[in-house]
């Protein structure tokens, strides 16, 4: 079985950052550094609202102004969902990373 190493120093004492950030103290700096990404939600009401506005206005006639705001529309829904997509990686990323002992420097194996 191979022994992690620290990336940094080469130190043999690693922890899951995970389980070093539970034990902290709550009020601790170093942990509100240290914490797990925050969840984003991808907030779609509001796109799916303006794609809607843009298809009433394409039934009415109005073609260029209704495939440009629906266009607006769907662009923004696209951005809200990527960015829910990123936060998810990132705090995947954080849950496999390990952290340090000797010199508190986090790192994934």
């Amino acid at each position: 079985m191979a022994v992690l190493q620290c990336t940094q120093c080469g130190s043999t004492q690693v922890q899951s950052l995970e389980l070093y950030v539970a034990t902290m103290d709550p009020g601790s700096a170093l942990k509100k550094g240290l914490a797990q990404p925050a969840e984003e939600k991808a907030a779609l009401v509001g796109p799916l609202l303006v794609a809607g506005f843009g298809v009433a206005l394409l039934a009415s006639g109005v073609i260029l102004l209704g495939l440009l705001v629906t266009v607006g529309g769907a662009v923004w829904g696209a951005r809200e969902r990527g960015k829910e997509q990123t936060s998810q990686r990132r705090r995947e990323e954080w849950s496999k990373k390990m952290i340090c002992l000797q010199c508190t420097k986090p790192f994934l194996p």
